[in-house]
């Protein structure tokens, strides 16, 4: 997930919220900082979430609902990635 605007100019200091709400995958921090209780954007590329799945296909279904239950102002993701993959058995 990236900050609206990346690559080029984007805004920092945007609340973000529903990391609280990630199950069955990993969320890396890239772009962010604490602030109290608060994660905020401090970076270009913000987040990325990982999942471990029966097969790629699933482990990219898990990875995209649980991206949709996070937000940020003007928060971007690809939404191709990993399905041009061919089956790996």
């Amino acid at each position: 997930m990236v900050s609206g605007g990346y690559p080029e100019k984007f805004e920092k200091e945007k609340s973000v919220t529903g990391l609280n709400n990630i199950f069955d995958s990993m969320v890396f921090h890239a772009g962010t900082k604490q602030d109290g209780p608060a994660i905020l954007t401090d970076g270009g590329r913000v987040l990325c979430v990982t999942s471990l799945g029966k097969n790629q296909f699933r482990s990219l279904e898990k990875t995209y609902d649980n991206v949709a239950k996070i937000s940020f102002d003007k928060a971007y993701y690809r939404k191709d990635i990993g399905f041009d993959l061919e089956e790996v058995e």
